[in-house]
């Protein structure tokens, strides 16, 4: 096999893999595609064809930062693709342009993975198996709704490829080049948990090529460094506001230890790498495992798994010969050990302890992510192996021969216990038939080796015998993965865009309500199929369907959430509901959300009187606290202004009598990043705007600056004088500049590297 087969190979595979995505009309919506990706990126194109950058989301949370959620991912090069399928195809073309995308990046990955195999000497069918294991494997094909890791995941080879040049060449002008390219784009693909794991993955690598002298490695290291701190640089427009927005948030300290500890791995999902559907699968709707399905899947094909066991067998067999490459192997052993136990989570005392006493274990939650470095390093290992696979003699012939029966025999055994014993767990007996007769192919495919390290001359049979073996790799993958995906008919996406709701201008979902109908009918983990319609999802207006329709609601169900208002919210579920209710009604919220508890699935709509959502008071109060706050007496009319905005209080602080007065408004402008109306204020006072306050809103009066006042718990306040005023309120915030500037000045002095060092290559060759 030569490296234009293999290259088309790992092409066609994707494609052929996600035909049905690319071609019949079908795509992803269970779960977070139409929970969070594609009302981010609906909302996020719209405001940028209205002219606005989408620095600002004004519907969940009272608002939130829409650009500086990282996930959003809106200065990564594809999304720019993605725009443009929304410009032409509005919401159906966008999703579509998600699949392609998707593809694109399974594509990228098997590729990457086969050069990082090539540069480590491995043939070109070796490479090939391992591009197909990582990039077809149970961890990303499980995945393949999570967007952003997709698109992360698979820079990771690239990373690692650019990481590994650096060391080895010495004078290389272009791969530090090239190592800040694909690092940027990894980070501007919008997974930080990814991002992080993948750069330590590579910074161990380094540690394990530790030389004498030391000061040579050091340097080496030092260029590595260097490298991550320009391709920060070039990602600044977006880390900058992300790392602004970090330190607003409810995670600005560290995420608690119950919710980084979430999605750990479960050890018996270990039994995944043989088969990835023995505990059921949602997909089928018998999933009984514990925990999400998908953030356990690590099944890569049972022959490469067999091919890594027996990459231990010929590390120790080899002894002294392999000690020149066994460094290597060592190393990808370790991090699969490594991986495997950090992965556990909550289920070992590893990880817990790392949280308490070792940094950046206490930002992420899902410690089964882990898992990546185990496939990485597992599919480099299995193609390893691969090349080192003769044709069995004497006793292992025998013991292959003996396996091989067994296989089959075990698959007739298990189809008689299907039909035998109807009362055993299905999942068990199917997963055993499959394993049987997988086992079955693997050892007649070990048969009939033609011997390729035997001298004989044989190349068109050794060619289609590696052929034949990534055929089978690819056909194992494809029926016991691909099913992990839920497919849906790609034009329920209109009944997002073609349904309005109830009536309703602002909405608030009783938390807990929301929590049981979100994970009981909507995200049934055990069966994607139970789940509601497009257009019943849009009626529940639940998480961020209510972009679509631009409804806002006093919801936030984003990662990251401004932590004055996380705040609020918590007090807000101490309360009971009758407090609650009056709460809600000074936010302007119309209508509350809440279950029927006979039956989870009956959503009942509570209108309730509401406020307007431009206020105006005589006078202000001052709360300590936001407990204090929440305890204000309902008579009382005053904005409340919390303690730290004392100084923008005026002449008219403290508590005092307030009065209430309803203002006529003129010319409204709300959307996107801008604020902006018109009005006539009876006497001097206070303006309360219900949107939530954030570092980066600018407000002006008549042209003329003024200072905004966490008000109302997490809402927006500026003091007023009489007369006919035109007010403005805008969102910029100085990170999105800032991290603008930087970007710009890094990707020009990369440009000019980049010349520069072609010219000075170019003159050496010449020379």
């Amino acid at each position: 096999m030569n490296r234009k087969i293999a290259t088309l190979i790992l092409i066609l595979a994707p494609i052929l893999f996600f035909a049905e995505l690319l071609f019949f009309g079908k795509a992803l919506f269970w779960g977070l595609p139409e929970l969070q990706f594609y009302p981010w990126r609906a909302l996020a194109f719209e405001q940028i064809l209205n002219g606005y950058m989408p620095l600002w989301n004004p519907y969940n949370g009272l608002g939130s930062p829409l650009l500086a959620n990282y996930q959003t991912a809106v200065f990564y090069p594809a999304t720019g693709l993605l725009f443009v399928l929304y410009w032409l195809g509005h919401l159906e073309g966008m999703v579509w342009g998600h699949m392609l995308v998707n593809v694109a990046h399974v594509i990228l990955a098997g590729l990457g993975m086969y050069k990082v195999c090539e540069h480590r000497g491995i043939s070109p069918a070796g490479s090939t198996l391992a591009g197909l294991t990582f990039s077809l494997g149970g961890y990303l094909v499980a995945r393949f709704g999570f967007f952003s890791m997709i698109w992360t995941m698979a820079w990771f080879p690239w990373i690692f490829l650019y990481t590994m040049r650096l060391f080895e060449k010495e004078n290389s002008r272009l791969e530090p080049l090239k190592l800040i390219l694909v690092i940027s784009m990894m980070l501007l693909a919008g997974h930080a948990q990814l991002s992080w794991y993948i750069l330590l993955y590579c910074f161990f690598w380094m540690v394990s090529r530790i030389t004498s002298p030391l000061l040579a490695w050091v340097k080496k290291v030092w260029r590595f460094a260097l490298a991550c701190i320009f391709a920060f640089a070039i990602s600044a427009i977006q880390l900058i506001p992300t790392a602004d927005f970090l330190l607003q948030s409810q995670r600005s300290s560290e995420v608690d230890i119950s919710t980084a500890l979430t999605y750990s791995f479960w050890p018996w999902h270990l039994l995944n790498f043989i088969n990835p559907s023995i505990f059921g699968n949602p997909a089928l709707g018998n999933y009984w495992g514990y925990g999400a399905f998908w953030e356990d899947s690590i099944y890569f094909g049972l022959l490469p798994f067999l091919l890594l066991l027996g990459s231990i067998i010929l590390l120790f067999r080899n002894g002294k010969r392999l000690l020149q490459d066994g460094k290597e192997k060592y190393f990808l052993w370790i991090m699969i050990i490594i991986g495997i136990l950090f992965s556990l989570g909550k289920n070992l005392f590893i990880f817990p302890w790392f949280y308490k006493h070792i940094p950046t274990f206490d930002m992420f939650n899902a410690p089964a992510r882990f898992m990546i470095w185990v496939v990485f390093s597992a599919s480099i290992l299995a193609a390893t192996t691969f090349d080192q696979w003769k044709k069995p003699l004497g006793k292992v012939l025998y013991w292959v021969r003996l396996g091989t029966a067994g296989g089959f025999g075990v698959g007739i055994g298990a189809t008689w216990m299907m039909i035998s014993h109807p009362d055993l767990q299905p999942t068990f007996i199917s997963a055993a038939f499959q394993i049987s007769v997988l086992t079955f192919f693997c050892g007649f495919l070990y048969l009939i080796n033609p011997n390729i390290h035997s001298g004989e001359d044989k190349p068109n049979r050794i060619k289609f015998w590696q052929l034949g073996v990534i055929l089978f790799v690819f056909l194992d993958l494809f029926f016991l993965s691909f099913n992990t995906i839920p497919l849906q008919d790609i034009q329920q996406i209109q009944d997002f865009q073609n349904n309005s709701p109830e009536n309703s201008k602002r909405i608030y979902w009783d938390e807990g309500d929301d929590y049981t109908f979100r994970y009981d009918t909507v995200l049934d983990f055990k069966n994607y199929e139970n789940t509601l319609t497009a257009a019943q999802l849009v009626d529940s207006q639940l998480a961020n369907v209510n972009l679509y329709n631009h409804v806002v609601s006093l919801n936030n169900f984003e990662p990251m959430r401004l932590k004055t208002y996380d705040q609020f919210l918590q007090g807000l579920n101490s309360l009971p509901s009758e407090e609650q209710s009056r709460l809600l009604t000074g936010f302007g919220i119309d209508t509350i959300f809440q279950l029927d508890s006979s039956n989870p699935s009956n959503i009942y709509r509570i209108a309730i009187p509401s406020t307007d959502n431009i206020q105006f008071s005589t006078g202000v109060q001052l709360a300590s606290s936001m407990d204090e706050f929440l305890k204000t007496e309902p008579e009382n009319q005053c904005i409340t202004l919390m303690l730290g905005n004392k100084q923008n209080m005026g002449p008219q602080g403290g508590k005092q009598l307030c009065e209430g007065i309803s203002l006529e408004i003129m010319d409204l402008i709300w959307e996107g990043n801008i604020i902006s109306f018109k009005t006539i204020i009876p006497q001097d006072g206070w303006l309360l705007v219900n949107d939530a306050q954030a570092t980066g809103w600018h407000a002006n009066v008549d042209g003329v600056s003024v200072p905004i006042s966490l008000a109302n718990g997490f809402v927006k306040a500026i003091p007023i004088t009489t007369g006919f005023h035109t007010v403005v309120f805008l969102y910029l915030p100085a990170s999105f500049l800032i991290g603008m500037v930087i970007s710009l000045v890094s990707l020009f002095s990369l440009g000019i590297l980049y010349i520069k060092n072609n010219r000075k290559i170019g003159a050496s060759h010449d020379s």
